[in-house]
C-alpha cells in the first residue's frame, strides 16, 4: 500500500513541480515517512518517477479502452476525445504528469520515457485506426495519412494545453485546427 501511496504523491510532485522540481525530501514528507524510508520501496528517484510513469501509462491506455468503447459518429468521437483530454489535463494529476513528461522529459531518462510515449501513441493508432477504416467513405485520403493527421492535430492540441495557460488561445487555435483537418481529410 505505501508503495502505491508514494507512487501517486510523486506522480502529482512530478506534475506540478516537474522532475528536476521535486525532491525526496518533498515526496517522503507528503507521505509522512523519512526520506531514508522511500529507499525500502524505491532505489532512488529515477526508479519512483519510472514507476509513476509506467502507472500514468497505465491509466492513460484505461482511459482509451474505455472512451473508444462506446461507438459515435468519426468526427464527434474525435472532437470527443480532445475536449476529454483537455478536461483531464485541468482535472487529472495523472494526465498532466503524463502529457507534460511526453513532450518533457528528464534529460537523463528521456530513452525510457520515449519508450513508454511510443508504446501509448501505438496503442492510441490502434484505437483510431478502425474509425477512420469504419468511415473510409467519409475520407478524401487513404485511412493511413488521416490517421497520423488526427495523432498530429492531437498532439498539436496537447501542446497548446501544456505551454498555453489562456483557454481561449488554446480553443481558437483548436478550432482553426479541425476546420483545416476536416476540410483536408473528410469529405
Amino acid at each position: 500500500m505505501k508503495k502505491q501511496e508514494i507512487q501517486e504523491v510523486a506522480l502529482q510532485c512530478f506534475a506540478q513541480n516537474g522532475y528536476n522540481g521535486t525532491s525526496l525530501s518533498q515526496i517522503a514528507e507528503a507521505v509522512q515517512l523519512k526520506k531514508q524510508s522511500l529507499y525500502t520501496h524505491f532505489k532512488d528517484k529515477d526508479a519512483i518517477f519510472l514507476s509513476a510513469l509506467r502507472h500514468a501509462k497505465e491509466v492513460e491506455v484505461a482511459f482509451y479502452d474505455d472512451f473508444f468503447s462506446v461507438k459515435k459518429p468519426l468526427l464527434t468521437t474525435l472532437h470527443d476525445f480532445v475536449e476529454a483530454l483537455d478536461t483531464m489535463f485541468y482535472t487529472s494529476p495523472t494526465q498532466q504528469f503524463w502529457l507534460r513528461m511526453n513532450f518533457s522529459p528528464p534529460a537523463h531518462l528521456s530513452v525510457e520515457v520515449k519508450e513508454e510515449v511510443h508504446q501509448i501513441n501505438e496503442a492510441l493508432r490502434e484505437k483510431l485506426r478502425p474509425l477512420f477504416e469504419e468511415n473510409k467513405a467519409l475520407l478524401h485520403v487513404d485511412t493511413a495519412i488521416a490517421l497520423e493527421a488526427c495523432i498530429a492535430l492531437i498532439d498539436a492540441c496537447i501542446l497548446h494545453l501544456i505551454f498555453h495557460e489562456e483557454t481561449a488561445i488554446i480553443a481558437k487555435k483548436r478550432e482553426a485546427l479541425w476546420l483545416v483537418y476536416e476540410r483536408g481529410v473528410l469529405q
